[in-house]
């Protein structure tokens, strides 16, 4: 059974075997049998070559096994995890050792470095960062070569070379009259700053040989260097830039000598996967399944001590089965029909069909079995009947569906609602330039008919009462209003040929009103102040050069600077441009005798009319 979970920290001064022991230590301290499996597959986890689902069902039979098989099994697989103190290293001789620094190099007879009975000496700094400066061609890259020779026993560049090339002989240098290269890394440990010296030779035959100075193990120490970015050259950090954050974030983690925490740390993050596990355990309809059987369960308790207290006169309660039986068995005993059935035999033996016949029999036959058919028929449908209205409530509802009635008769009708919505199509289509023309009595209003909609809910002049034609909208006169008479709302909405709640929307908007009492009253010079400062606020006054894009709202020059001048009449006539924006057309009222100063700097094109000012026929711009 499972422990109390308990948190694990790594030791950062041990290795990475080393704090893998404690974690098997850890998981067997929690759960034995889980622990036992887990183990087994560790090391394919690492390596990254394990299939989760097959994990799973392991850790599931694990689960299943009995608790002493799985210690027992456990006992014998993960001996070294049983004990919560870490094995010391089998090999080296200061355990606390969790890196080496470098102190210097020493190279001969390797790559480009000759110096034949002078090896090439570099010392470096084991406190600070180090580097090796030189000119083009004197063996930087020869250095490097032979340090990761040194630590990994192989150049990779070299061993890609095809056969032909005789990649061996690139190795040693071809004026060294041995043939046989010795590098030297002289190391410094850290902790503790113990000092080591590795040699490695490689004779002319190519065979490798390493040893180290003291009691060092120099292929340990050598293969704890050999990981990932110990080497860092130029393609490698080209493709630690270019990756995905992701990928290098993955690939930071080796370049701290992390990597192997990291894999680890992977792969029990896809089998700890909450949906991957739900969806191949199918958690999900096992769940649902659960619960229906629970509530079949529930359902046949309830019928069975139902059942009970029918039979037995007395409630079921905390019963034992054995016991529970006997007295249905001696209650089944004492009814007389049923007594042939069930006297001297055992319960699990009685019949239960010559138990029903010999009750239907007993009962009245087939007609007895109908009228029991009736009755549950009956009880089911007087649940499903629901109760009727009250009286009160069904006045209530009959005085609601008068008020309907009475609403719908006050509407327009059909035709009305259809006239309204093409005149709404109309408004809304995008070839419609006009936002203050209406499509339906085809005059210019003060307002846009979108803004006037959607503040309304309905046409501007589509009222109840039916005067959707004779009421069309038209731009109202505030002069129609006497400043020194009171008004209510329904003579300023006769005096303006407006719906009352137009007036009331006003109100709304900040129309004054001379007290609160009703019927509202509203002083006539305060309606015609609000109506001549709302329509000074709706106008958009255009400079020289400009006209007004209905579309854009703004006041703008037109594309190219350019506009057609088509006269009217006599007197008035109209500019034409292009919105630079919307590509709109645009026009502007002119009187003949001033189109030059509306036009200003534009480049004007005079059309022909009904009447042309005498001009000279070339377009010009106006200044």
């Amino acid at each position: 059974m499972a422990k109390k979970m308990t948190n694990l920290e790594f030791d950062e001064n041990v290795s990475f075997d080393i704090n893998l022991e404690a974690f098997k230590a850890h998981i067997t301290k929690i759960d034995s049998n889980l622990a036992s499996e887990l183990c087994i597959i560790l090391p394919s986890i690492i390596n990254n070559i394990h299939k989760t689902d097959e994990i799973w069902n392991l850790l599931l039979k694990a689960c299943e096994a009995e608790p002493d098989n799985g210690a027992k099994k456990s006992a014998g697989v993960i001996a070294a995890a049983g004990s919560a103190t870490p094995p010391a290293p089998q090999q080296s001789p200061l355990p606390t050792v969790t890196g080496w620094l470098l102190e210097g190099v020493s190279i001969e007879g390797f790559r480009g470095v000759n110096n034949e009975g002078q090896p090439l000496e570099l010392k470096f700094n084991p406190n600070t960062v180090s580097s090796v400066s030189a000119v083009n061609g004197v063996g930087k890259t020869s250095v490097y070569d032979a340090v990761r020779y040194a630590i990994t026993g192989t150049l990779p560049w070299l061993d890609d070379l095809p056969a032909t090339e005789r990649e061996s002989d690139y190795y040693h240098n071809r004026f060294h009259s041995t043939g046989q290269s010795t590098i030297k890394l002289r190391l410094v440990a850290e902790p503790g700053a113990q000092k080591c010296e590795i040699t490695v030779v490689r004779s002319p035959l190519g065979q490798r040989t390493v040893s180290a100075t003291g009691s060092w193990d120099a292929q340990s120490i050598l293969t704890g260097l050999d990981r990932e970015f110990v080497f860092l050259d130029g393609p490698t950090f080209q493709k630690f830039i270019a990756a995905p954050p992701l990928s290098r974030g993955r690939t930071f983690s080796g370049l701290l000598g992390l990597s192997a925490y990291s894999d680890l740390r992977q792969a029990l993050a896809s089998l700890s996967n909450t949906r991957a596990f739900n969806n191949h355990f199918e958690t999900t309809q096992r769940t649902q399944a659960k619960m229906r059987e629970e509530r079949a369960s529930e359902e046949l308790s309830a019928a069975i001590a139902k059942d009970y207290d029918a039979l037995i006169g007395a409630p079921l309660e905390k019963l034992d089965f054995d016991a529970a039986r006997a007295k249905c068995h001696e209650a089944l005993v004492q009814i007389a029909p049923l007594k042939p059935h069930c006297e001297g035999k055992e319960f699990n033996a009685i019949d239960i069909d010559g138990c029903i016949d010999a009750i239907k029999d007993a009962e009245g036959g087939p007609k007895r079995e109908r009228l029991g058919a009736c009755i549950r028929m009956r009880d089911d449908l007087s649940k499903l009947n629901h109760h009727a209205p009250t009286e009160e409530r069904a006045k209530q509802l009959a005085a609601r569906a008068l008020e309907r009635d009475d609403t719908l008769a006050k509407t327009a009708g059909d035709l009305m609602l259809q006239l309204y919505q093409a005149g709404t199509k109309v408004i809304d289509s995008p070839d419609w330039e006009d936002p203050h023309h209406c499509p339906l009595c085809d005059r210019e209003g003060s307002e846009s008919l979108k803004d006037h909609r959607l503040a309304r809910g309905r046409h501007p002049r589509a009222h109840r009462d039916g005067r959707a034609l004779t009421m069309a909208m038209s731009r109202i006169n505030p002069r129609r209003i006497h400043m020194h008479l009171p008004y209510t709302v329904e003579q300023v909405a006769d005096a303006l040929k407006v719906h009352k709640n137009t007036v009331r929307l006003w109100i709304k908007q900040g129309l004054p009103v001379a007290d609160t009492h009703r019927p509202v009253i509203l002083a006539g010079a305060d309606v015609r102040t609000f109506l001549l400062e709302r329509r000074a606020a709706r106008k958009h006054p255009t400079g020289p050069g400009r006209f007004y894009c209905f579309r854009c709202r703004e006041s703008v020059r037109p594309a190219g600077d350019m506009a057609d001048l088509v006269p009217r009449n006599d007197r008035l006539g109209a500019l034409q441009g292009l919105c630079p924006r919307c590509g709109a057309l645009m026009h502007r009222a002119v009187a003949m005798t001033r189109w030059r100063v509306a036009a200003s700097d534009l480049d004007v094109k005079i059309l022909q009319g009904p009447s042309t000012p005498k001009r000279d026929d070339t377009p010009h711009a106006q200044s």
